[in-house]
């Protein structure tokens, strides 16, 4: 036993050191790569659902009763607007051809949660979170597949909106203050007396 930590701490584990160095500088640089690790995180996002009608801040919190509030729309056949780009774009067969998949990014200001991606009559709404996006939440794919693989006509960029607390609820808190002020007042005057 006492040989094999000697030969286990004598050169063996130089090279060992030097082995998991090279392999951990070769993993650095295929995540840092263009192309290969960083586009793996590249995600679709969680699909919310498809909707009839055209998508709005009000239409997005009656179909999905989310408050949001819009960042950028690019509507075909630009390809950026806002600072939301559309890249990679693939095409379907018709004349003219029309978007149906590719990419987005957003270097505008804020963070996207939801992209709607909108073809025909229909749009379909897509989550996009740190949890499903390895906290890469301004870049996604986009398709129309939910929407029958048919051209999108805009995709829209939103944020969700913080929830305000209803101005009632501090005014509810201080009456059940003031309840339980005179509850505790009635039982302390029937101790003393």
């Amino acid at each position: 036993m006492m040989q094999m930590r000697r030969n286990f701490a004598g050169s063996g584990v130089v090279s060992a050191r030097l082995f998991y160095l090279a392999l951990a500088a070769l993993v650095f640089a295929a995540v840092l790569t263009p192309g290969s690790g960083a586009r793996a995180n590249i995600v679709l996002g969680d699909h919310l659902g498809t909707f009839s009608g055209n998508d709005s801040e009000a239409q997005l919190l009656i179909d999905l009763g989310l408050q949001v509030t819009e960042l950028a729309k690019v509507e075909t056949p630009a390809t950026t607007s806002g600072g939301l780009t559309l890249t990679n774009t693939v095409f379907n067969a018709d004349m003219p051809p029309e978007p149906i998949s590719g990419q987005w990014n957003f270097s505008g200001p804020g963070l996207v949660d939801i992209i709607v991606v909108k073809a025909g009559n229909d749009y379909a709404a897509f989550l996009f979170s740190d949890a499903n996006t390895a906290n890469m939440r301004n870049i996604g794919l986009w398709d129309t597949a939910q929407l029958g693989g048919i051209g999108m006509s805009h995709i829209t960029a939103y944020q969700i909106s913080a929830v305000p607390l209803p101005a009632a609820l501090p005014l509810l808190g201080s009456a059940f203050a003031a309840l339980g002020m005179v509850g505790w007042r009635r039982r302390r005057r029937a101790e003393t007396a």
